[in-house]
């Protein structure tokens, strides 16, 4: 932790990282849908976008929890991140 990550408690910073590291993974997870759903369309395997938008939805949900806990780990300075 450097001086300008000093503002905020070290559990707080350690939960941010953690959370960050699920952003990324998230990210990775939509740019990875992404093209497996174009070549999906492409070679006509029988993804639907049903399928397609479950899979979406399920992302969204884990960045937005993500978010979240982010959010209380500012506010709360690291009382609880559950």
């Amino acid at each position: 932790m450097d001086d300008a990550d000093e503002s905020i408690g070290a559990t707080a910073y350690d939960e941010i990282h953690r959370q960050m590291h699920r952003m990324s993974i998230g990210i990775d997870a939509l740019d990875g849908l992404s093209i497996m759903a174009s070549h999906a369309i492409d070679e006509e395997i029988g993804v639907t976008g049903e399928q397609v938008s479950a899979l979406i939805k399920c992302v969204e949900f884990s960045l937005l929890t993500t978010q979240r806990k982010i959010v209380v780990a500012l506010e709360g300075q690291g009382e609880d991140f559950h």
